[in-house]
């Protein structure tokens, strides 16, 4: 419905469909299925809030006269893993490529992009080294910002792990990885910025079921433009250490436990003001109630540096449980709700509101999976924000149904 609107889109979304159909359906067996699996999926949704916005009065500010806020949005994914082994080195790859048409709004058409891989290295029976790299491309979300401008976040990400194998069940890991944010807005720029970061984990093996680990972090944080501060240019270049320690157990295939702790500290190299440091943490609980009825709960506390003049940082906790049903052997049931308390931290010495966001997601859906190689799923999201400033205020439902198949 929505895609036979955009006849020339239409025509290369289905064409893409088909192709890989008949790749699949002729290719032979030993090589599509084994080492390359392609996937695709059709997705159609409404979103009734586009841009994120508190009412009608506020959307037609931002689009000039138009006071439409939902939309129907039709989504294709297609893509292929690619799966290769030589003796005990193996290669992981993933593409995907995403086509987004709205109905109304066609001026949000996008597309979305994604590539990750990695390479694992067996060099000898206890010394492993994996090469990683990743490639993404989207849109942003629109909570982050308030404009009919399409703004696309470009994430490229590669690094390197090894990991040694040590006697009496240790092991101890090195890793560093290289990432580079930008985004397709000018107004943006500001908010670009490349990583270094630098790690170390060693892990303990305590039994087949049960680790017990400890990372230490450091992060180089380069931003592209200096920041403006009371008619002056800063840099904001930043300099991050953490450390953590933390667990993982298994008492059931169904029932898991994993939880750390640990200490964040910031520093700038110019903007000593926005320097901050707290402690972080996360912890997960999956259980089987019965062999067909499971419960997850989880709670995590971060810190986000912000890119706001009046602002240095927020502090996010977050807590979210959910119920996962299975129907029958073929059709499961979920339900999960999450509750997010966002806390800002003004600049020391600058009059500005306080900002607390609240923000609660609600969603539930059905899985229909008839075959190995096709699943239908029907969902609906509810999110509300609210916020101690009332323009930040909004709330969305989103329903979708889609088809995906994978080889």
């Amino acid at each position: 419905m929505l895609i036979m609107r955009k006849k020339g889109n239409s025509v290369q979304i289905w064409m893409a469909v088909i192709f890989s159909l008949l790749v699949v359906e002729y290719a032979h067996a030993d090589f599509i299925g084994d080492t390359v699996k392609p996937f695709a999926s059709l997705t159609g949704m409404y979103d009734s809030n586009i841009f994120r916005v508190r009412d009608k009065d506020e959307l037609r500010a931002i689009t000039g006269g138009d006071s439409r806020m939902g939309d129907y949005i039709a989504v294709l994914s297609v893509g292929t893993d690619f799966h290769y082994m030589i003796s005990r080195q193996e290669l992981n790859l993933m593409l995907k490529k995403e086509f987004m048409r709205y109905e109304h709004y066609s001026s949000q058409n996008s597309s979305a992009d994604q590539a990750t891989g990695n390479i694992a290295l067996a060099v000898v029976d206890r010394l492993k080294i994996n090469l990683l790299g990743s490639y993404t491309k989207r849109p942003v979300s629109r909570q982050d910002y308030q404009s009919t401008g399409l703004n696309k976040i470009t994430d490229i990400t590669g690094g390197i792990i090894v990991s040694y194998e040590m006697p009496a069940g240790f092991e101890i890991a090195g890793s560093y990885r290289k990432e580079k944010v930008s985004y397709s807005l000018p107004v943006f720029n500001a908010n670009e910025y490349s990583v270094d970061q630098y790690a170390g984990t060693l892990t303990y093996k305590v039994s087949t079921t049960m680790n017990l680990y400890s990372t230490i972090q450091r992060e180089y944080t380069r931003y592209r433009d200096d920041m403006v501060f009371g008619g002056e240019s800063i840099n904001n270049n930043s300099t991050s250490d953490s450390i953590r320690f933390g667990l993982s157990k298994t008492f059931t295939p169904k029932t898991t436990v994993s939880a750390y702790i640990g200490y964040l500290e910031r520093r700038h190299r110019e903007a000593a003001q926005r320097d901050f440091d707290g402690v972080i943490g996360r912890a997960e609980i999956a259980y089987g109630i019965t062999a067909k009825l499971g419960l997850l709960v989880n709670a995590e506390r971060l810190l986000y540096e912000e890119i706001d003049q009046l602002r240095t940082y927020s502090v996010t906790d977050s807590i979210g449980a959910g119920l996962t049903y299975e129907i029958t052997e073929k059709t499961k049931a979920r339900v999960f709700d999450k509750y997010y308390w966002k806390n800002f931290k003004n600049m020391p010495g600058i009059e500005a509101p306080k900002r607390t966001d609240r923000i609660n997601e609600l969603s539930l859906g059905v899985q229909w999976q008839p075959t190995a190689a096709i699943l239908v799923d029907i969902g609906y999201q509810y999110v509300t924000r609210r916020s101690d400033i009332d323009l930040l205020n909004y709330n969305d439902h989103i329903a979708k149904a889609s088809v995906a198949y994978h080889f």
